[in-house]
């Protein structure tokens, strides 16, 4: 059995840092298989990786980072920045091109640029975005939200809602994204984690 993170995945910066969010739910065909799945990780004191696609193929890539992430600070006693890291993940993936890793990551991060967000496609392209981006199967739905909600030098309140008002948009329409929110934040004091739920309520037509 196959499990798919089809996945919204969101990821924008505010004044004093960089958010990363995505919904909970992991699904297997057209079955709910999952509604508590983390989709998003720590890789670094200073990296956050989310991935979209085949939960097998972003474990893989996950742990391939990691490693290789250790093993670069081990040699040459520096931070790895998040740029570094998605140029390593995006020549991974470049190479494995015609044999891929059916999965599409955003890596956030802060090194001496600054805070930055990277994505990653199947085929190793990578592009750094300056305000926000989304991948997964609800992105759609999510992008929506984020190019009339978001502001620069927005409050981590404010950039909050606007990452839990994209995301919960792409649960009321794509059949991959559901079972709550996710998000994660890295400011100055660390990298935060939140979890929140979506409760509809059945209710009697009147």
């Amino acid at each position: 059995m196959k499990e798919e993170s089809g996945t919204t995945i969101i990821a924008l910066k505010f004044k004093d840092g960089v958010i990363i969010a995505a919904d909970r739910q992991t699904t297997a065909g057209f079955m709910v298989y999952h509604r508590k799945t983390q989709k998003i990780h720590q890789i670094t004191e200073n990296i956050l990786f989310g991935g979209a696609g085949l939960v097998g193929d972003i474990r893989t890539l996950l742990n391939v980072l990691r490693a290789n992430l250790k093993l670069k600070k081990l040699r040459s006693k520096n931070d790895v920045s998040v740029g570094e890291a998605a140029n390593f993940l995006a020549t991974l993936m470049n190479y494995y091109k015609w044999t891929p890793f059916f999965t599409e990551i955003i890596l956030v991060g802060k090194d001496e640029k600054g805070y930055g967000i990277y994505s990653i496609d199947e085929a190793g392209g990578v592009e750094d975005f300056e305000d926000f981006t989304a991948t997964g199967s609800g992105m759609i739905y999510a992008l929506g939200v984020l190019e009339t909600e978001y502001k620069k030098e927005m409050t981590l309140e404010e950039a909050k809602e606007v990452a839990k008002k994209a995301v919960y948009a792409a649960t009321r329409r794509d059949l991959g994204s559901g079972g709550g929110i996710e998000i994660w934040t890295l400011t100055d004091q660390g990298i935060n984690r939140e979890i929140f739920e979506i409760k509809e309520a059945v209710e009697k037509q009147k």
